[in-house]
């Protein structure tokens, strides 16, 4: 009997939109950036100006700014934009080079396939059809599967290009057992 795992996915930070829509239901919603930017934009000058003119309406002494102040204030503003713009840039670079690469054709679905005899993976542009026999390693972790054919190349798969995890355990499981199965001999 010949038994076949096929995975289709992209080399992607977000592999499929079903997998996605699946890895967001399974988690709670989270606040958008921008959310926190609106925040920061309207809240931190109306309590600036609260502070200033003095706590209300029955008016009062409020906060005499010395330069000093007024320096250390726009320190650590420019400080919290500057940490906030590098956050947002770090989470949305990946996915617009991802995008980017796509659009001009560097980036392609990915197709793994393995039998006892090969391991193949395909994408638009190429195929790579090797023997199990030089497959180093074939591990994961709580996010990928890999594949390795020497300490430094081979292949990573998202957990999330699978349909469920009991799909990504099954192709772990079946990779393992042709690996361990071709070593034996």
């Amino acid at each position: 009997m010949r038994e076949k795992v096929q995975l289709l996915g992209r080399r992607s930070w977000r592999s499929s939109t079903a997998s996605h829509r699946t890895t967001k239901a399974a988690n709670p919603p989270r606040t958008r950036p921008i959310f926190w930017i609106i925040i920061a934009v309207v809240f931190v000058p109306a309590l600036i100006f609260f502070l200033v003119r003095g706590g209300g309406q029955g008016g009062g002494r409020g906060i005499e700014w010395s330069p000093g102040l007024a320096a250390v204030c726009t320190f650590w503003g420019l400080f919290g934009l500057l940490v906030l713009a590098g956050w947002l840039s770090r989470r949305t670079l990946p996915k617009r080079l991802y995008e980017a690469a796509k659009a001009k054709g560097a980036v392609h679905d990915l197709t793994v396939l393995i039998s006892p005899e090969r391991l193949t993976a395909s994408t638009g542009l190429s195929t790579t059809i090797m023997d199990w026999s030089l497959v180093e390693h074939v591990g994961q972790t709580d996010e990928h599967i890999f594949i390795c054919t020497d300490a430094s190349a081979g292949f990573t798969i998202p957990k999330r290009a699978f349909n469920s995890n009991a799909d990504a355990i099954m192709f772990l499981e079946t990779a393992e057992r042709y690996w361990n199965a071709r070593r034996a001999r």
